[in-house]
């Protein structure tokens, strides 16, 4: 098939097709413009860096734009942790402003941003919020509850460990 940044035609589309059915392939088939191995390839190399890297370029070329119509009303951040959080929410949705119950998926977010975004968050706050977490609390205000035990979590590991090294 002809690689194409754009798809196949209608005539490789018929090629491909055929292709499946002459192979008995199972109940899911992935056809790619693309050499598919190699996609895959990178795909595991992309690091935190390289995901913080493509929000930080995402969030520059996209302009804000002005809060939409969503089901809870505006309500400033609180504290520092819900500004900071409120901000990476702008920057990764190209939305402003975000309130604090603000839902990610309704004002926008998909699970490539919410990839993307969790690595950002887990850059600044120093911690390791699995994808889950976002599905679980995806407001900045639940988020940085998230945050909090996470770290009260984390300290209190450290505070076992420095314990039983001191007995």
């Amino acid at each position: 098939l002809r690689a194409s940044r754009t798809g196949i035609s209608p005539a490789e589309g018929a090629e491909a097709f055929a292709r499946i059915l002459g192979h008995g392939a199972g109940p899911q088939v992935a056809v790619c413009t693309r050499d598919l191995a190699a996609l895959v390839e990178r795909t595991r190399r992309f690091t935190r860096e390289e995901m913080v890297e493509a929000l930080q370029q995402r969030q520059g070329a996209a302009s804000a734009h002005p809060r939409p119509e969503v089901s809870t009303p505006y309500e400033a951040p609180r504290s520092e942790l819900e500004e900071t959080l409120t901000e990476l929410f702008q920057r990764a949705l190209g939305i402003e402003p975000v309130g604090i119950h603000d839902h990610f998926f309704e004002m926008g977010g998909d699970s490539l941003v919410a990839t993307q975004f969790l690595a950002a968050v887990n850059e600044r706050f120093q911690v390791e919020l699995p994808l889950r977490v976002l599905f679980e609390a995806p407001t900045p205000a639940q988020l940085a509850a998230a945050i909090v035990q996470r770290q009260v979590d984390a300290l209190d590991e450290d505070l076992l460990a420095q314990m039983l090294a001191d007995l």
